[in-house]
C-alpha cells in the first residue's frame, strides 16, 4: 500500500472552490476504477478517508465495508451515519455506486464550507416531492450546480455516473489556490508534480495540428482523410476545440439526405422538425466565423451539393470532414493522414498505459510493438488496453502478420483489420458474445444481454471479460464503440437473434407494464424506457419489416415506442411507425394508435377516420373503446368541435364509471372540465378539474396529477386567481420535466409566459415562451407551436416582427388543422394590424370562431367584426359590436381584458382617423 505522508482531508475545510473541485475529481477518478475495474462500491466516502500525499495529491483509503456492486447491503451498522444516504439506512436495499456519489457530495460540502453534517442529518434528507426543490441547504451557491443532484434522497435522481458528476464539477467556475498551494504543500503552482489534466491526452501530430489549424484560419472547406482508426476524428476535435463557435456533426450512421439536414439542424439546436437546405444555411450563416465539423462522412459525398450550397451561403464559415475517403468536394483542401511515427507511437502507448495505471519504459520492445501495429492509433489504443495483463513482449508475440498487413501494401487499411486483430484475441465463446451484442442499439443493460444472447456458459462473466479486452464500454450500461459494432454486425448472423431482442424489448410495451409508469416508482420506469429507445425503434422496425412476425411483437413495440415519442419526440417518427403497424396488422388496438399519432401530427381527419374505424369494429366491452372516445374527442377538441368532444368525453366518462376504471375516470374528468372551460362553463369545469386533481392524488399517479395541476392552473388564470394559477404551473412544470412529459411541461410553461405578460413582466414572458417553443419545436409538436408563436409575438416591441409572427402562428394553425386557433390568432391578427385590405382575416376569423360553438370565442367574434365595421366607417353597427365584446368579456379574464383593451385602442384609433 502506498504511504501518504499528507494526513487525511478531514478538518481542512474550508477550502477554495478550486481545491475543492480538485479532491472531487480525483475521488470520481479513484472511484471509477473501483466500480468498474474491481466491482467495489465504498461505502464510507468521507473527509478522514481521503488520504494526502506529500505532493497536495487525494487517495482514497478503507475499503474495510465496501460491498460487491450491485449486492444487497443488509448489515446498516457500518459506516458513517452522517455521510450515509437513504438507501444505506435501509435494510435489503440494493446499494451501487450511486450511494458514494451521496457521501462524496456530503464530504465536498464539508470542506468547501468548512461545517461538518450533524450524525443523524445529512444536507437533503427531506426534499419536497411536488414541488420544485429549492437549493439544497448549506450548499455554497457556487458548488450546487453539481453537488445538489448527488444529494438527492432516491438514487435515480442523483448523477447516473461517476464520470457525468466529473464533468459538471470541470464545467464549475471554481477560482482560488489549488489543493496543494490551499493545504501548504506547495508554494507555486509549478512546483506540483504534473497532473493529469485530462483522462485521454492528446499525443503526437503536432505538425498536422499546427498545418490544420492553419487552413482553418481562412473561410472554405477542409477535408481529413486515410483509413479507418488513423485517428482523424481526434485530430479534428483537437483542431476544432478552440473553436467557440462550433457545430459537431457525426455523419456514421446517416442513411439519407434528410437524416443529414436533420443531424445539422440538431448541431444547430434546431431538432424536432423539418429543415430545408436554405433554412440551415441561413441559420449556419447567422453563426458568422462558426466551425461545422462533418466527422466519419463516407456518405456525404452523395449529398456535396449541400456543402457546397451552404458554402456560397455562408461566405464566413469553415466546414471540416473527416473520411475514409476523398469527398467529391470541388475546391476543398485535402489533408492526408498518415501512421504515427514510432517515437509517436510509444508515446501514444505508454500515455494510455499510464492512465490505465501502468508504466511503461521507452525500450527496445515497446519500440518493436510500436512498429509491429504500424502507427495506427486505434491499434495502439487496443494494444495499451492490453498491457499490464500481458507483458509488451506477450503482446507483440500475439500479433499476426497477417492481421496487422493487407496482401497489398502490408499496412493496415481499414478499421476492420486493427479490429480483426482483438477479436482473434478471443475464444471462440467470447467471439460469440461478442458478435451477438451487435444486435443492440444505443447501449444495453446486464440483463438485456442476460435475455438475449445465447452461450453455453455464465454470460455475465464474458461481457466482464470484453470489458477487460477493452471491447465493450461499461458504466451504468454498457455500449460498444461504433467501429466495434460495425465489424461485429459484419462477422455472421446468430439464429434467432433478433427474434430474442425484440421479445424482450417487447415486454416495455406490454399494457400493463406500461401502466405501472403512472403508479409509485413509475418515473423510474420511463426513465428505462428512454435509455432503451434505440433498441426500441430497432426492434420494432426490424418486426414490422418482417411482415410474417410483425403479429405478437409488433403491437406491444410501437406501443412502446409512441409512449416515449408523444413525450419526447419528434412525433412523425411515432406516426411512422404506428402506420406501419396498421400496414402489417389491422386491429382495434393499432387503428387507436394510429389515430393517435395522425392527430398528434395534425393529420386530424385521417385520424377521425382511424378512430371512428376502430369504434365501429370493436366489440362490446373491448379496453380499447375507452382509449378511442378519448381520442376521437381531443380530435373533435382540436377541430374546433366543441359539443361533439364533450359529447365523446361525457361517454367514455360513463363507461370509465361504469367498469370502474378509476384513472380513465380521472382522465375524462379532467378533459370535461377542459371542454367546460373552453364553452365558458367555469363552475363545471373547476368541479371536474378538481375531483380530477384529487384522484390522481389518491392514486398515487405523479405524472397524470401534474397535468391535472397545469389544466387546473389555466382555469384558474380564467378566473382572475393569478397567484393559484402560477403556483400550479410551477408546481406542475418540473414534475413534468423529471417524467419526461415535455409536451405537457411545454404547453404549461407557455402557460405560465401568459402570466408573466399580463402583468406586465415582458422579459420573464418571453423567456418562458422561447423555453416552451425550444421544446415543441424538438417534439414536432405543431399545434401547440403555433400558440407559443403567437403569444411571443404579443410581447415582441417591433410591430413588423409581431404582425410576422402572428402569420407564423396562424400557417401553423392550418397546416395542422387546428379551426379554432387559425380563427383566434386571425382575430388577433386582424385586431391589431387589419384594415380594409386585410377584411378576410376578421371575416374568416368570425366564421370559425362561431363554428366552435364556445362562448369565450363571443368577445373576440365581436371584437374583430367591432374593428372591421369601424374600419369602413359603420360607425353605429361598430359601436354595438364593441358593446357586445365588453359584455362577453369576462371581467377576471386577463387574456380577455387585454384583447378588449386592444379593441378598445384600434376603435379609437380608427374614430379619431376618421374625424
Amino acid at each position: 500500500m502506498e504511504l501518504c505522508g499528507g494526513g487525511t482531508l478531514a478538518g481542512r475545510g474550508p477550502l477554495p472552490p478550486r481545491a475543492v473541485v480538485e479532491v472531487g475529481l480525483a475521488v470520481c477518478e479513484a472511484l471509477s476504477h473501483a466500480t468498474e475495474v474491481l466491482g467495489l462500491v465504498h461505502l464510507d466516502i468521507k473527509p478522514s478517508n481521503l488520504l494526502l500525499t506529500a505532493f497536495g495529491e487525494v487517495k482514497v483509503a478503507d475499503l474495510g465495508i465496501a460491498s460487491a456492486r450491485g449486492f444487497e447491503t443488509r448489515s446498516r451498522g457500518s459506516g458513517s451515519p452522517a455521510y450515509m444516504p437513504p438507501e444505506q439506512r435501509r435494510a435489503d436495499t440494493t446499494v451501487d455506486a450511486r450511494a458514494d456519489l451521496y457521501a462524496l457530495g456530503v464530504s465536498l460540502v464539508e470542506l468547501a464550507t468548512g461545517a461538518r453534517p450533524g450524525a443523524e442529518q445529512t444536507l437533503a434528507w427531506d426534499l419536497p416531492m411536488l414541488t420544485d426543490a429549492p437549493q439544497t441547504p448549506g450548499v455554497p451557491k457556487w458548488l450546487d450546480p453539481a453537488v445538489s443532484r448527488c444529494l438527492m434522497p432516491e438514487p435515480e435522481d442523483r448523477w447516473p455516473t461517476l464520470q457525468a458528476f466529473a464533468e459538471a464539477l470541470r464545467a464549475l467556475d471554481a477560482p482560488g489556490d489549488s489543493l496543494a498551494v490551499a493545504l501548504g504543500m506547495a508554494d507555486r503552482e509549478e512546483d506540483r508534480p504534473e497532473a493529469d489534466d485530462e483522462a485521454d491526452v492528446f499525443v503526437g501530430r503536432l505538425a498536422e495540428l499546427a498545418a490544420l489549424s492553419h487552413a482553418l484560419a481562412v473561410p472554405g472547406v477542409v477535408a481529413i482523410v486515410g483509413p479507418a482508426g488513423i485517428g482523424k476524428s481526434r485530430l479534428a476535435r483537437q483542431a476544432s476545440d478552440s473553436w467557440q463557435e462550433r457545430v459537431w456533426v457525426d455523419v456514421a450512421n446517416l442513411e439519407n439526405r434528410a437524416e443529414v439536414l436533420a443531424a445539422v439542424a440538431a448541431g444547430l439546436g434546431q431538432t424536432g422538425r423539418t429543415h430545408s437546405p436554405e433554412a440551415l444555411g441561413h441559420a449556419l450563416a447567422a453563426r458568422g466565423d462558426a466551425l461545422v465539423v462533418f466527422d466519419n462522412a463516407e456518405r456525404l459525398h452523395a449529398h456535396a451539393d449541400l456543402l457546397r450550397g451552404w458554402r456560397s451561403q455562408a461566405p464566413r464559415l469553415r466546414m471540416l470532414v473527416t473520411s475514409r475517403r476523398r469527398a467529391e468536394l470541388s475546391g476543398a483542401l485535402m489533408f492526408s493522414l498518415e501512421p504515427m511515427p514510432v517515437d509517436d507511437a510509444v508515446s501514444l502507448l505508454q500515455e494510455r498505459a499510464r492512465e490505465r495505471g501502468v508504466t511503461l519504459p521507452g525500450d527496445a520492445s515497446l519500440h518493436v510493438l510500436a512498429e509491429r501495429l504500424d502507427g495506427l492509433p486505434l491499434a495502439l489504443e487496443l494494444a495499451a488496453g492490453r498491457l499490464g495483463v500481458l507483458s509488451v513482449e506477450d503482446v507483440s508475440q500475439r500479433l499476426g502478420e497477417g492481421i496487422l498487413r493487407s496482401a497489398e501494401d502490408g499496412r493496415h487499411s481499414t478499421l476492420s483489420s486493427a479490429i480483426q486483430w482483438s477479436w482473434d484475441l478471443l475464444s471462440p465463446t467470447e467471439q460469440s458474445v461478442l458478435g451477438q451484442l451487435g444486435v443492440f442499439r444505443g447501449g444495453f443493460t446486464a440483463e438485456a444481454v442476460e435475455a438475449v444472447v445465447e452461450v453455453d456458459t455464465d454470460v455475465l462473466e464474458v461481457l466482464d471479460a470484453l470489458v477487460n479486452h477493452s471491447l465493450v464500454r461499461s458504466g451504468t450500461r454498457f455500449g460498444l464503440l461504433n467501429g466495434v459494432a460495425e465489424f461485429v454486425r459484419g462477422q455472421g448472423e446468430w439464429p434467432q437473434l433478433r427474434t430474442r431482442h425484440a421479445t424482450y424489448f417487447a415486454t416495455l410495451g406490454d399494457e400493463r407494464e406500461l401502466s405501472l409508469h403512472a403508479k409509485p416508482g413509475g418515473r423510474a420506469r420511463f426513465r428505462m424506457l428512454r435509455n432503451e429507445r434505440q433498441n426500441l425503434l430497432s426492434a420494432a422496425r426490424h418486426t414490422l419489416d418482417a411482415t410474417e412476425d410483425a403479429g405478437p411483437l409488433a403491437l406491444p413495440l410501437v406501443r412502446a415506442c409512441v409512449q416515449l415519442l408523444r413525450a419526447e419526440g419528434p412525433m412523425s417518427v411515432g406516426a411512422e411507425l404506428s402506420e406501419a403497424l396498421l400496414r402489417a396488422r389491422r386491429s382495434v388496438a393499432s387503428l387507436v394508435i394510429a389515430g393517435e399519432m395522425a392527430r398528434h401530427v395534425g393529420n386530424l381527419e385521417q385520424a377521425r377516420a382511424y378512430l371512428e374505424q376502430a369504434l365501429a369494429i370493436a366489440p362490446d366491452g373491448h379496453p380499447a373503446v375507452v382509449a378511442a372516445l378519448e381520442e376521437l374527442g381531443a380530435v373533435r377538441w382540436f377541430m374546433g368541435d366543441l359539443p361533439a368532444a364533450r359529447e365523446l368525453f361525457e361517454s367514455g366518462l360513463r363507461l370509465a364509471v361504469t367498469g370502474g376504471m378509476l384513472s380513465s375516470e380521472a382522465r375524462f374528468r379532467g378533459m370535461t372540465g377542459v371542454i367546460h372551460h373552453n364553452l365558458g362553463s367555469f363552475d363545471l369545469a373547476l368541479e371536474q378539474e378538481e375531483r380530477s386533481l384529487a384522484m390522481f392524488a389518491q392514486l398515487g399517479d405523479r405524472r397524470s396529477e401534474a397535468v391535472a395541476l397545469g389544466n387546473l392552473g389555466t382555469l384558474y388564470d380564467s378566473l382572475g386567481r393569478w397567484q393559484d394559477a402560477r403556483a400550479c404551473y410551477e408546481r406542475a412544470i418540473p414534475i413534468l420535466e423529471r417524467f419526461g412529459q415535455n409536451r405537457q411541461a411545454a404547453v404549461y410553461t407557455s402557460n405560465l409566459g401568459n402570466l408573466w405578460r399580463d402583468v406586465n413582466e415582458l422579459g420573464e414572458a418571453r423567456v418562458c415562451y422561447q423555453r416552451a417553443l425550444e421544446l415543441q419545436q424538438a417534439l414536432g409538436d405543431i399545434r401547440s407551436m403555433s400558440r407559443t408563436v403567437a403569444c411571443l409575438a404579443t410581447v415582441t416591441a417591433d410591430p413588423a416582427q409581431a404582425r410576422k409572427g402572428l402569420l407564423h402562428a396562424v400557417d401553423l394553425a392550418v397546416r395542422f388543422g387546428d379551426r379554432f386557433q387559425e380563427g383566434w390568432w386571425l382575430a388577433e391578427l386582424f385586431a391589431r394590424f387589419g384594415g380594409i385590405d386585410e377584411e378576410a382575416w376578421a371575416l374568416r376569423a368570425e366564421e370559425l370562431l362561431a363554428a366552435t360553438g364556445g362562448k369565450p370565442s363571443f368577445y373576440r367574434i365581436h371584437g374583430v367584426r367591432a374593428v372591421r365595421l369601424c374600419c369602413r366607417g359603420e360607425r353605429i353597427e361598430a359601436q354595438r359590436a364593441l358593446a357586445e365584446c365588453e359584455d362577453n368579456a369576462i371581467a377576471s379574464d386577463t387574456d380577455a381584458q387585454r384583447f378588449l383593451g386592444l379593441v378598445r385602442r384600434r376603435f379609437a384609433s380608427e374614430a379619431s382617423t376618421r374625424d
